[in-house]
């Protein structure tokens, strides 16, 4: 369901900013590059945030981390449901920010996060596993999202103005890192890593409201027919497809660290996370870039299809070239990268949950592509919900079961399977949609980083040495990538010439 568009804006004139929109060719990859450099910036921080953890506590301490973040990431989807996704897609199509939206969206999340931290504490409660330590833990951690219902920088990528979107969720986790050390240096132990995260989510939405005021006029639209909560309710209900959807990717991402926590122990979920962590940033890494492409994807969807096949290629090209070459190397280089990020022995035993995720990333980013970029962006948002019911539900089973039979690297396998599950399923149902040529997008990063694995191991290059064949690799890529976006450019000025 989308905002019906606003008195004052004719169809003419939003037909015209659509038009311009499509006829940029770099348009799209800018886009995505944005969202993305700011995705970059900030999950490093956040990957820092985890690495500083790691070193200061023990194993069986960043266990009990790990284990609050991946209960987090379920109290977050909850409080998310999708809204900020729904509130960008008004925003740009109402070509304003209604102050009744902004105020309907924060009563939305605000209770959702209060719900979402209550059922969670109450469904922990029941296993005599988890600790009371671990349950206040949980709860320092779940507060941030209660301070994130203010946080507004979906509003800014509504209005396209995605450096500034990116700034506040960069000021978010580097205040979550400066706050940490400084709980670290007061010895508040690991409770204080999630007070940390909460006060910083409260000074990035403080700060995104004083920004959104001061640049952008919040229309008041004046007497309203409905109560602010019947308001919130209602954009609940009309988001509910996709806030299902994010649930269940929630489920997909971080229910295997919960499993492995209860059915192995403290120890092993930190070894788990130290092999997944640096795979699941950057797989959200490729959410991104595929969410800064997809406002582009949607137009073109109904205004160009010809238009959508190339710019859903091009984004597929992008996606490869990104991750393939790197995980491939990565996948070679596995121990060597956690024993720089970690500097402990006990997590060298991750090695091989390292290697499955390195895979998963790829999966999971060719995954999203079509079904946020091929799916979403055509409106199939029941498909979209329905494809990810099924990855869910074989996840479920197959995840205990692994992760019985073959511990943490069961878990890992698990998810590699369902990932595998959720990206064919995702594919079949946008084939139609979404054609693409796979070899023109596969075949040079996966070639040109194989060559740099096989020439790295040939010379017995360290890790050092061997990251400068890595980014040799890149560069060919890059230069290859120029190369074809200039002759792309030059048949379409024939074209249009003709």
């Amino acid at each position: 369901m989308e905002p019906p568009v606003p008195s004052g804006t004719s169809e003419t004139s939003r037909t015209g900013t659509r038009i311009e929109m499509l006829e940029r060719p770099h348009s799209v990859t800018r886009s995505s590059a944005i969202a993305m450099i700011g995705a970059i910036v900030s999950q490093c921080l956040r990957l820092v945030v985890v690495v500083y953890v790691a070193r200061r506590f023990s194993s069986a301490q960043f266990g009990s981390f790990s284990f609050a973040m991946a209960v987090n990431a379920y109290v977050f989807v909850v409080a998310h449901f999708g809204l900020p996704l729904y509130g960008a897609r008004a925003v740009a199509k109402a070509g304003r920010v209604s102050l009744r939206l902004v105020q309907a969206i924060t009563c939305a999340r605000a209770s959702l996060s209060v719900f979402g931290l209550a059922i969670a504490l109450g469904s922990l409660s029941l296993f005599p596993q988890v600790t009371k330590e671990e349950l206040l833990v949980v709860t320092t951690f779940g507060l941030s999202n209660l301070a994130l219902a203010g946080l507004y920088d979906w509003a800014f990528q509504g209005l396209g103005r995605l450096d500034i979107s990116a700034l506040l969720n960069t000021l978010w986790q580097g205040t979550w890192l400066i706050l940490t050390m400084a709980s670290v240096h007061e010895v508040w132990g690991i409770s204080g890593v999630g007070f940390a995260l909460s006060v910083s989510a409260l000074i990035a939405s403080a700060l995104s409201y004083v920004w959104l005021k001061r640049s952008v006029w919040l229309e008041n639209e004046g007497e309203y027919q409905q109560s602010l909560i019947r308001e919130s309710w209602e954009i609940v209900k009309s988001g509910a497809h996709l806030g299902v959807g994010t649930m269940l990717i929630t489920v997909l991402t971080w229910t295997d660290t919960i499993v492995v926590r209860l059915l192995r122990g403290d120890h092993a979920v930190g070894v788990y996370a130290a092999g997944n962590r640096a795979a699941l940033a950057l797989s959200t890494l490729a959410g991104f870039y595929v969410l800064g492409a997809l406002p582009y994807l949607s137009q073109a969807s109904t205004a160009e299809p010809s238009r959508f096949v190339s710019l859903f290629q091009r984004t597929y090209d992008d996606l490869a070239l990104l991750f393939l070459p790197g995980a491939l190397w990565t996948i070679s280089y596995a121990p060597e990268v956690i024993q720089l990020l970690f500097k402990q022995g006990d997590y060298i035993a991750g090695v091989s949950v390292f290697r499955i995720f390195q895979v998963v990333l790829v999966v999971n980013a060719i995954s999203t592509l079509y079904g946020l970029g091929g799916l979403v962006a055509h409106h199939r948002d029941r498909t979209y919900q329905r494809v990810l019911l099924i990855s869910t539900a074989a996840f479920v089973v197959l995840c205990p079961l692994l992760t019985i039979a073959w511990g943490i690297e069961g878990g890992a396998l698990a998810v590699l399977a369902t990932q595998i599950l959720c990206m064919v399923l995702f594919f079949f149902e946008a084939r139609g949609l979404a054609p693409a040529r796979h070899g023109r997008a596969l075949l040079p990063p996966l070639a040109l980083g194989a060559g740099a694995v096989f020439a790295c191991r040939s010379l017995g290059l360290s890790l050092l040495p061997g990251v400068g064949m890595l980014i040799l690799a890149y560069a060919i890529l890059l230069v290859l990538r120029a190369r074809s976006i200039r002759q792309e450019g030059i048949w379409r000025a024939v074209l249009q010439q003709g």
